[in-house]
């Protein structure tokens, strides 16, 4: 169990594990609180263009700053029960939910210009109230029968369903001028629902053949049902009421159902030498609707053939070396697909495209990994190509840009990733990561080509101070840990580096069970430009948010009961990693 406070965030967890006999329990549950202001400024000049390629003049400008703030918590709790009803039988339940709220306060302020006069067009000030709320739940079950003789042979029967609601209801009022006082000229409001529902059979078999093969089999189906329910109220002028925007308010329905089968062939040449090789062969049926109308009505099918295979060579104990090739397939999820017009910002609107198709992704891996006396080292060589790759566009229409989801590039990306732990001395522990890529990201619809070379760096240290019972510093350790990570190509430009650090104290208390930690976060500077460039032939775009990261936290662990020094026999899981997640995707670590 633990607890922190701070000035950015403040959190509490605590877990317990409890085993009598055939029947084990385990629970875990953890809240938080966070606080961030925030600022932010951008400037956008659109031009006119001649076959829409070569410049020819400046049109407009459109400037914009604001400022604002973020509240918000949320918690986590899990509840597990494994239970042996017999020899080389076991049953596992699970049951888990998940909150999360953030209400966001700003205020923004709009120039707009025409060019070359800088004649003056629109000045107003957009007072904005944003809450978000997703609750979540998740159950799943594990029914697992082992070989008594045959320890590699196993047969499990998995099922999982989740489901989350979220809102993202807001209120703007906009105001004549720089500040937002007076009387309103323009009023909005609106309630966006959304559902996900998901529900996963999985069953799997793995039967040895002898000492040295292994054939692994099994069969999956995934059943998800995604609604987005969104309406729009505005008040103009010196109209009595909100009137409903019936262009705005809508209900998506979007039905994905994944049906596959899977199988791996393992061997083994000498005591050496490990092959696997693996197929996976799935069939995805789409639906997707609106329910006040039949237009825009869509349905898709298609078969996905998702090859794997690997060879790895044991050179001596502890050093190996790997070589592997696998083609994965990633579906947009609903944050891609999502057609709801987020009009919050008159000339920025961004949308989602639900007629997306999957990206599919070759990768190429040699790596090597070693553990010497207590230190490890892992390096990897490794190339992916994504085509029909999902990026994000920009377009402008009259005086907005509109941002959208389109399969549009093809990505490739080549890199080395280095990995290692380390303990130079008995007392100093040292480890970190190194990630660096080339990136290419070429569409041929939008006539655009980006690359350049990005990299991730990480680095932890620990170092523990006297060892002795009357050494005065006995229990004290100073802790780091840091990372930096270079700009991020995109298809219309690039975001901005970003850097992180933290040096804490900790003291080890009640004969080490329990330990009080006082760390500094990124105390060099208060806040941090979040700067994002975007290049077309129609516009350019030149944004910054300053996220404050500046932070102090005091936090205290305690651990009771004693370690289980058995280890926990390994149990398969449902992991459905085959959705697209967040933004970006052009290939970077």
């Amino acid at each position: 169990m633990g607890a922190a406070a701070g000035n950015r965030s403040s959190n509490a967890n605590a877990s317990l594990n409890v085993r009598r006999g055939k029947v084990g329990v385990s629970g875990s549950g953890s809240g938080y609180l966070y606080y961030s202001p925030s600022r932010s400024e951008s400037v956008r000049t659109t031009y006119a263009t001649d076959n829409g390629t070569t410049r020819t003049g400046e049109i407009s400008r459109l400037n914009q700053s604001g400022s604002g703030r973020n509240l918000g918590g949320g918690g986590f709790a899990r509840l597990t029960l494994d239970y042996d009803p017999a020899k080389n039988h076991n049953l596992t339940v699970g049951v888990s939910s998940n909150l999360n709220r953030n209400n966001s306060e700003s205020e923004q302020f709009t120039e707009f210009l025409f060019r070359p006069s800088s004649t003056r067009n629109q000045l107003f000030t957009r007072a904005t109230d944003y809450r978000f709320s997703n609750l979540s739940y998740d159950m799943n079950g594990t029914y697992t029968r082992t070989f008594e003789g045959q320890p590699r042979r196993e047969w499990s029967v998995l099922a999982q369903h989740s489901r989350s609601r979220n809102e993202q209801p807001y209120e703007l009022a906009q105001y004549f001028g720089r500040v937002a006082v007076g009387d309103p000229t323009y009023r909005e409001t609106s309630a966006n629902v959304g559902r996900n529902v998901e529900t996963t059979l999985q069953t799997d078999y793995t039967h040895p053949f002898g000492e040295k093969q292994t054939l692994e089999t099994g069969a999956k189906a995934i059943l998800r049902r995604v609604l987005s329910d969104y309406q729009v109220d505005t008040l103009r002028g010196f109209q009595p009421t909100f009137q409903r925007d019936n262009l705005r308010s809508r209900r998506f329905d979007y039905d994905q159902n994944v049906v596959s089968g899977y199988a791996t062939y393992g061997f083994a040449l000498g005591t050496k030498t490990n092959f696997r090789l693996g197929t996976r062969l799935e069939r995805t049926d789409l639906l997707g609707r609106f329910r006040d109308t039949d237009a825009g009505r869509f349905t898709s099918s298609y078969t996905s053939l998702l090859p794997n295979a690997s060879v790895s060579y044991a050179r001596k104990p502890g050093q190996t070396l790997r070589l592997a090739y696998s083609r994965r397939i990633q579906r947009p999820n609903i944050y891609y697909l999502n057609p709801y017009e987020n009009r919050v910002d008159q000339y920025n609107i961004s949308k989602g495209n639900p007629t997306l198709d999957p990206e599919y992704a070759d990768s190429y891996e040699l790596s090597y990994s070693t553990f010497v006396k207590g230190s490890v080292i892992n390096s990897s060589l490794f190339m992916r190509r994504t085509g029909n790759a999902i990026e994000t566009v920009r377009t402008q229409r009259a005086d907005t840009t509109v941002s959208s989801f389109a399969n549009v590039a093809t990505n490739a990306s080549y890199g080395l990733s280095l990995f290692g732990s380390f303990k130079p001395k008995p007392k100093w522990e040292l480890g970190g990561s190194a990630t660096f890529t080339y990136v290419t990201l070429r569409s041929g619809f939008l006539n655009t080509t980006n690359e350049g070379l990005i990299y991730n760096l990480n680095v932890n240290s620990t170092y523990k101070f006297g060892t002795t019972d009357t050494d005065f510093l006995k229990g004290y350790s100073v802790q780091f840990f840091g990372g930096l990570n270079s700009s991020r190509i995109q298809l219309q430009g690039q975001s901005a580096a970003w850097n992180w650090y933290s040096v804490g104290i900790r003291k080890d208390i009640l004969k080490e069970k329990g330990s009080i930690t006082l760390n500094a976060d990124n105390f060099l500077q208060a806040r941090r430009d979040m700067n994002t460039i975007v290049n077309t032939p129609q516009f350019d775009l030149d944004s910054h948010n300053y996220i404050a990261l500046r932070g102090i936290r005091l936090a205290f662990n305690y651990r009771f009961g004693k370690v289980e020094t058995r280890a926990p026999r390994p149990r398969r899981s449902i992991r459905n990693d085959d959705q697209k997640q967040g933004e970006g995707g052009q290939g970077q670590q």
